[in-house]
């Protein structure tokens, strides 16, 4: 099987491995998926593919005994680069991005491919994008550079122009439990003694398996259940009829840092979706709530047309958040419009 460590994503691993096979890799990837998706362990696997020593058949592709895959895996391959933000930074900046530059147009130490692969691709600024841009323009010869990013607008579209696009896979909520019960004996000691809060992480794992795994230890288990808390605390402020106050007090409660206010808002949009379906059919398949009694209780207090406003109006300000609109502000015109709609 090539690229085994990857699940899924089939089509997207035989394209690849097809490439590699015949020598026609492009010289650079933008791969796109939320966190925990799998766009780094894609990357490394293509890292290794592309260097492994007994690559012959995509049945074997990468090998994973060769010196030069082992060496990948354990992360001390001398022309295997992994630039990411430092030190909390909000950014990548121009002159990280020169001095990566400049390493690109150097001799490979001992592989075939020297490969560049950049974290957090979405978080270089425009400078930095600018003096990448000029590199995939004209690469030098042998060289991979994989940029892998949780969302593609803040790339500009002459960077997205020069990189092959690959979309990760997200898996059905079945299929994640399948996986993780069977790889992971965490997740299947937890299916076993707490088969309710295996399925809250699968359901917020949102088809990611890293994700899944990340929620797997307790103190994230308990973080996650206070999130989804605060989030049907403001799905039950959104009935008709309740102060203006109190919408506002649970919307407030929400995270304040932009990255976690954007998933609080990714909860939001999830739970509305799923209180829209149950309008249409009470059996429908639900992808915020793991009890649907709750739901139904909850969908009941709101009309189906309500739903559909605050449904836009909550996506308005996920879009603004993404442009980094000030959060105090946003979280009071959510509520003023979330109040009107």
């Amino acid at each position: 099987m090539s690229f085994s460590a990857l699940f899924g994503n089939e089509r997207t691993k035989k394209r690849l491995s097809s490439a590699v096979l015949s020598g026609t890799v492009p010289h650079a990837f933008l791969i796109d998926g939320g966190q925990g998706s799998g766009k780094f362990t894609l990357a490394r696997e293509l890292a290794m593919a592309l260097n492994c020593e007994r690559k012959s058949s995509e049945a074997l592709l990468p090998c994973r005994e060769c010196p030069s895959c082992k060496r990948i895996i354990k992360g001390e391959h001398v022309d295997i680069h992994i630039l990411e933000r430092q030190g909390g930074k909000a950014s990548i900046g121009v002159d990280e991005i020169k001095e990566l530059r400049r390493d690109m147009y150097l001799s490979s130490t001992e592989a075939e491919h020297k490969v560049y692969i950049i974290r957090d691709a979405e978080r270089m600024t425009p400078e930095a994008q600018n003096a990448l841009l000029i590199v995939l323009e004209e690469p030098p010869r042998n060289v991979t550079i994989m940029l892998l990013a949780s969302g593609t607008d803040g790339i500009l579209t002459t960077i997205k122009s020069r990189a092959q696009y690959i979309a990760m896979e997200r898996h059905k909520e079945e299929n994640l439990a399948d996986y993780l019960v069977k790889h992971n004996e965490a997740c299947a000691g937890l299916m076993r003694r707490d088969p309710e809060a295996f399925k809250l992480i699968t359901a917020a794992a949102d088809g990611r398996i890293g994700m899944a795994l990340q929620l797997i230890d307790p103190e994230r288990q308990r973080a996650l259940a206070e999130r989804r808390l605060e989030t049907e605390n403001v799905l039950l402020a959104m009935r008709r009829g309740t102060p203006f106050t109190e919408l506002y007090s649970a919307i407030k409660s929400l995270p304040k840092g932009r990255a976690d206010f954007s998933e609080a808002l990714e909860r939001l949009i999830s739970g509305v979706s799923d209180l829209i379906l149950l309008k249409y059919e009470r059996g429908a398949e639900l992808s915020f709530f793991t009890n649907r009694d709750r739901a139904c209780e909850i969908a009941d207090g709101i009309g189906k047309d309500r739903l559909y406003r605050i449904f836009d109006r909550i996506n308005s300000a996920h879009d603004a958040n993404k442009k980094n609109a000030n959060i105090t502000a946003l979280t009071a015109s959510l509520t003023s419009a979330i109040f009107e709609a």
